[in-house]
């Protein structure tokens, strides 16, 4: 699409005429697409058998993902540190559970 062509400015004029030029359509190529699945799905047939299985992958978090001393805190009664209850989602899901 060349564009050299149309008006430029901030002007209503220069919206109005930028708006009621036609854009002619260019196809589009996907070319690829990456996924990632938990645990060992590593298809999107995999992934479904994994839910309708009822598999659990839930797992540790690899300590090379992020340095977690930086969310440390001396402080335990700080709201941002790591002294806190912090739980996994299967953890939540137990708690949350167990209250029903």
């Amino acid at each position: 699409m060349d564009l050299s062509s149309a008006p430029m400015g901030n002007s209503p004029q220069s919206a109005l005429s930028l708006s009621a030029t036609p854009i002619a359509l260019e196809p589009v190529a996907v070319v690829g697409i990456a996924l990632k699945f938990p645990g060992d799905a590593d298809t999107p047939e995999a992934f479904w058998k994994l839910l309708l299985d009822g598999r659990c992958t839930v797992t540790d978090v690899p300590p090379d993902r992020w340095n977690v001393n930086t969310f440390y805190h001396p402080d335990p009664d700080r709201h941002d540190s790591s002294h806190q209850d912090i739980m996994t989602l299967k953890q939540s899901l137990t708690v949350a559970t167990g209250y029903r």
